[in-house]
C-alpha cells in the first residue's frame, strides 16, 4: 500500500500545501487546517490497520497473537485522535486556536515532505556505501547484540528514552509557567502554550516512530544509518517483527490533554517510568517469575511503588485541586493496584498502552468526583 501511494505523494502534497497557503494568505475563516490534520490521522489509521491485516499470516508473526492486536490498536488510536483532535484546544480563544491549527497543519505537511526527501537520499547513500543488506540480516545483528551484551544495559537505554519523553511533558508545563507573564503580552498564556507543545510534539513524535516502524518492516533498505542506530538502542528482539512500543505509548497519552494538567503529567510519568522501574528492578533483583512470563514479583512491586511515588511527585509539582493528603494517598494506592493488575493479568495487549490509559483514567475520574 505504501509503495502504491508513492506515485501520488508529491502532487497530493503540492495541492494540499498550496491550498493551505492560499487560505492562510487570504485570511479566510475555514476549518481546512483542522480537517486536514484529521485526514492525516485517519490516513495513518488506515495504513496501520492495512499493514496489520496484510502481514498477519507472515510466518514470524503468526505465532504471536499480540502483534496483530497491538497493531490494530495503534490504527484505532489514530482514528480516536482524529475524533478528539478538534477538542484539544477547547477554551482557547478562536483566533489563537486557528493559529494553532494552522501551524500544526503546516509543520505536519512539511514533516511528510522531509520523510520523502530523507528516504530518497538515505536509500541512495545505502547503495553507495554498500549498506543495503536485507532486513533479515539486520534482525540477526540485533539478536546477536542482545545475546552478547547484558540485556539490562540495553533495557536501561530504552527506558532512559522513555523517561526523557515523559520529562518533556513536565518540562513543557514548567517552562510555560515560567514565561507566562511574558506570553501575556502576545495574548497567550502558559496554559495555552503547554497544551500546544504537548499536542504538536506528541503528534510529531508519534509520526516519526510510526513511519519509522512501517518503513523498517516493509522497506528497510530505505532507512539511513541514523535511523538504524536509533533502532539498535531502542528496539527489543520481540519487536523486530512488529511495531515498537513508542507510538502506541504516545498515542495513549494524548487523550489526557483534555484533562486537568495533573492527569496528563501523572499518566505520562506512570506510563514511562513505573514501567521502567518494574522492568529494570525486576530484571536486576527479581527471581520468581509471574505466570511463566519474564516479569517478576519484584518488578510488579517496584512498578506499584513507583506509581505511588509519581502521583505524590505530581502533587508537589502541580497540586491536585480539591484533594487532601489522605485522598491523594487513596488515589495513589488505587492507581498502583490497577498498574500491578495490568502487569499481572494482561498478556496480549501492550502495557505501554494500558498502563497510562487505565491509570490516567482512574486519576481523571477521581479528580472529577471531588
Amino acid at each position: 500500500m505504501m509503495v502504491n501511494l508513492e506515485r501520488y505523494f508529491f502532487p497530493s502534497w503540492m495541492f494540499i500545501f498550496i491550498s493551505g497557503v492560499l487560505i492562510a494568505f487570504d485570511n479566510i475563516s475555514s476549518f481546512f487546517f483542522m480537517i486536514c490534520v484529521q485526514l492525516y490521522l485517519i490516513s495513518f489509521g488506515f495504513i496501520n490497520i492495512h499493514y496489520a491485516f496484510n502481514s498477519r499470516k507472515n510466518v514470524e508473526k503468526s505465532q504471536f497473537e499480540e502483534y496483530f492486536i497491538n497493531e490494530i490498536i495503534t490504527g484505532i488510536l489514530f482514528f480516536c485522535l482524529a475524533v478528539y483532535y478538534p477538542f484539544l484546544f477547547t477554551g482557547i480563544p478562536s483566533e489563537i486556536k486557528s493559529q494553532f491549527y494552522f501551524h500544526l497543519w503546516d509543520s505536519l505537511t512539511v514533516h511528510l515532505l522531509c520523510w520523502k526527501i530523507y528516504l530518497y537520499f538515505s536509500k541512495k547513500n545505502n547503495i553507495k556505501k554498500n549498506r543495503g543488506f536485507p532486513y533479515s540480516i539486520w534482525k540477526m545483528i540485533i539478536i546477536g547484540m542482545h545475546n552478547e551484551e547484558d540485556d539490562s544495559r540495553l533495557d536501561l537505554k530504552r527506558k532512559i528514552m522513555h523517561f526523557l519523553t515523559s520529562a518533556g511533558v513536565v518540562g513543557a508545563y514548567l517552562l510555560s509557567a515560567k514565561v507566562n507573564s511574558w506570553l501575556l503580552g502576545f495574548g497567550l498564556t502558559g496554559e495555552y502554550i503547554t497544551r500546544y507543545i504537548w499536542v504538536v510534539f506528541g503528534i510529531h513524535l508519534i509520526w516519526i516512530m510510526n513511519i519509522q516502524d512501517l518503513i523498517r518492516l516493509t522497506q528497510f533498505n530505505r532507512l539511513g544509518r541514523f535511523a538504524t542506530r536509533w533502532l539498535e538502542n531502542s528496539i527489543r528482539p520481540k519487536e523486530l517483527n512488529t511495531f515498537t512500543s513508542a507510538a502506541i505509548m504516545l498515542l495513549s497519552w494524548l487523550p489526557f490533554v483534555l484533562a486537568p494538567f495533573q492527569v496528563m503529567m501523572a499518566a505520562a510519568l506512570i506510563g514511562a517510568n513505573s514501567d521502567a522501574m518494574a522492568s529494570i528492578l525486576g530484571k536486576r533483583f527479581g527471581k520468581k517469575k509471574i505466570n511463566s512470563s519474564k516479569k517478576t514479583y519484584v518488578g510488579l512491586i517496584a512498578g506499584g511503588l513507583s506509581t505511588i511515588l509519581i502521583i505524590n511527585i505530581t502533587h508537589i509539582i502541580l497540586p491536585f485541586q480539591n484533594l487532601n493528603i489522605i485522598q491523594i494517598q487513596i488515589l495513589s494506592l488505587i492507581t498502583a493496584i490497577a498498574f500491578m493488575g495490568i502487569d499481572y493479568f494482561v498478556k496480549n495487549i501492550s502495557d505501554n498502552f494500558l498502563n497510562p490509559i487505565i491509570c490516567g483514567g482512574i486519576i481523571w475520574f477521581f479528580m472529577s468526583i471531588f
